[in-house]
């Protein structure tokens, strides 16, 4: 099993930890995407990819730059 992860993997946990922070849920996303709370579920449990848009738009939402969710420093230091 690989333990590299797809950007909608990372973006997925980098979105849940940031959403955690600001205490944010995923329906309050779903509802800024436009979309419904199952459709963002599936991608933030990783049974569906994000696309780069939805990405981009969810970190203007959260105030972060998008690259931001796009890296992986448990990766990182896993590799170390």
């Amino acid at each position: 099993m690989s333990s590299r992860q797809t950007l909608s993997q990372i973006a997925a946990g980098a979105l849940r930890a940031e959403m955690a922070r600001q205490q944010k849920t995923s329906a309050e996303l779903a509802d800024h995407l436009g979309r419904s709370t199952g459709y963002v579920s599936a991608r933030m449990n990783c049974r569906h990819d994000f696309t780069l848009t939805e990405i981009e738009r969810a970190a203007a939402w959260l105030g972060v730059p998008y690259l931001a969710l796009l890296t992986s420093p448990h990766h990182e230091s896993e590799a170390a």
